[in-house]
């Protein structure tokens, strides 16, 4: 299994790439969110895959990279780090860079730290200020309570709507969920209260698509749009009815999203 060496642990990752040999297109990097793991994107592969190289990793903390113990230093600079690690190890330094959720906010952060690294963005169920996403004062204390398996259960409606998604999905999804460390999570989520891009906004220059569920109960589609209007000549997608995890009810939707935005707004490679 291919692995990005860093200082604080390995993180795990694949790399699709489907395209001639003799070309040498930009890739897509997916970034998920928290207590998911790559396999999340299953659903956009297909896709993707047919356009672009895809490289999908698992964020530290999850699945099959590094899981720091409690106390570790969790910071959205050390997100990026991560994220530019796993885009060299794959043999590339720019990349079309897609983010859920917390994985869409380094996906703001790296748009507008280091510009050199993003040729677009695409951000879902994503806020740019921690302080406007809701529905988190509750999870320390289910974790205590129940531990993992009880946070998950509690999460599933928020999620999914799971009166209209295969239930299938929802009970693997649910036990994904449940494997995450809680002490991960919820530094995870600390991370994202403390966050405020919001002066960092006006850096960014790659052409952004903002795909957001109708129906989050952590991040509002009023806070999409709010990214959209701060982002010059971005680009705003809406999903009717979606609860938080869009990613995974309307995969195939988002990632066609996707391939349409890339193709129509990535610069053209120099000759």
């Amino acid at each position: 299994m291919p692995h990005a060496d860093t200082p604080d642990g390995p993180l795990y990752y694949e790399h699709v790439n489907f395209q001639p040999p003799w070309q040498r297109p930009t890739p897509v990097l997916l970034h998920h969110g928290i207590a998911l793991t790559s396999d999340f994107w299953y659903d956009w592969l297909p896709t993707l895959a047919a356009a672009f190289p895809v490289i999908r990793f698992d964020w530290r903390g999850y699945g099959r990279s590094h899981v720091p113990g409690p106390g570790y230093p969790w910071s959205l600079e050390q997100f990026a780090r991560d994220a530019c690690a796993v885009l060299a190890a794959a043999g590339y330094d720019r990349c079309h860079f897609v983010g859920e959720s917390m994985g869409g906010t380094t996906g703001l952060y790296l748009a507008s730290h280091a510009p050199e690294r993003i040729v677009t963005l695409t951000t879902a169920s994503t806020a740019f200020d921690g302080r406007a996403v809701r529905g988190l004062d509750d999870w320390a204390a289910t974790f205590a309570a129940g531990g993992a398996a009880a946070w998950s259960r509690a999460m599933m409606p928020r999620r999914l709507d799971i009166d209209r998604v295969d239930p299938a999905l929802a009970a693997w999804f649910e036990r994904e969920q449940a494997r995450a460390a809680p002490h991960v999570v919820l530094g995870h989520a600390a991370v994202l209260r403390a966050a405020d891009l919001t002066a960092d906004l006006a850096r960014i220059r790659a052409p952004l698509l903002v795909l957001t569920p109708g129906d989050s109960p952590f991040v509002s589609s009023a806070i999409a749009a709010d990214l959209h209007r701060r982002v010059p000549g971005s680009e705003l997608r809406e999903f009717p009815g979606a609860r938080h995890a869009v990613i995974s009810s309307h995969a195939r939707e988002c990632a066609r999203a996707v391939v349409a935005f890339i193709q129509r707004r990535a610069p053209a490679p120099p000759e």
